[in-house]
């Protein structure tokens, strides 16, 4: 499942969210379960989708998909360190 593929459902969710009601960021910042299904859901596949990228497996838990992203982070500071 490519990124790409995810994009038009995500995309067209928050297109028929924002048509009736408030403006997205502020949903996401005041209530997350007022998020519509739909749009949950195509979020939910996007996240994913770019959590594969970085491992084939996905991340069990919020926590991992950070320890994992910091320990890339860390690895491409220390390259760029003058030995």
């Amino acid at each position: 499942m490519f990124v790409k593929e995810q994009s038009p459902g995500y995309a067209g969710g928050k297109l028929k969210w924002a048509e009736i009601s408030e403006p997205l960021p502020f949903v996401y910042d005041s209530d997350p379960d007022l998020i519509p299904p739909n749009l949950r859901r195509a979020n939910q596949r996007l996240d994913r989708a770019v959590d594969r990228i970085y491992r084939p497996g996905g991340f069990a838990t919020e926590r991992e998909r950070v320890e994992h992203l910091f320990e890339l982070y860390e690895n491409c500071v220390r390259r760029l360190r003058p030995r």
